[in-house]
């Protein structure tokens, strides 16, 4: 059973998020201050806003859920423009660090991401799919945190859970 697999039946049968325990031998690929390389983000929530916009608002970007392991990403999630996003792509971690209660890191996310027209970028009209870069931080508190990132014109802010 994966790591994974046990935190998350450990949140179920507990009713609250536990670390999941590991049986297997030590991992010697961790840094001492350092994320483990595949170690698991689930993402809950997300706001935006949009940088172009007339005037800055947040809007809750509703039915927002996504998954980062280790160097991979996906997330879905409902846009500004009231359509189904789903983004993927490949993610690195510029800077880490992480102490007994708090952690943080700064990276990077290239991927590709659907759910856009030329409302977002003008080049969007004509594709389903769309490149995407974009720069995130985060911040976490044990295993609760809070990211946020830029991309394009929007920057966005969301909760973690880290296993």
């Amino acid at each position: 059973m994966s790591l994974l697999t046990r935190g998350i039946l450990s949140a179920v049968l507990v009713g609250g998020f536990s670390p999941p325990v590991a049986y297997a031998s030590p991992d010697t690929s961790a840094q001492p201050g350092r994320p483990h390389p595949r170690e698991t983000h689930v993402y809950v929530g997300m706001w935006t806003t949009h940088l172009n916009a007339n005037r800055l608002h947040v809007d809750s970007n509703n039915v927002t859920l996504g998954v980062a392991h280790g160097p991979v990403f996906a997330a879905t999630f409902v846009n500004s423009f009231g359509n189904r996003a789903y983004a993927a792509g490949w993610q690195k971690s510029l800077l880490a660090g992480r102490g007994r209660w708090l952690a943080g890191s700064l990276g990077i996310r290239l991927g590709a991401i659907s759910g856009y027209d030329e409302r977002f970028l003008s080049f969007a009209k004509d594709a389903a799919v769309i490149p995407m870069v974009s720069v995130y931080s985060r911040v976490e508190l044990t295993r609760l945190g809070v990211e946020v990132s830029w991309t394009a014109v929007v920057a966005s802010a969301a909760l973690s859970v880290r296993f």
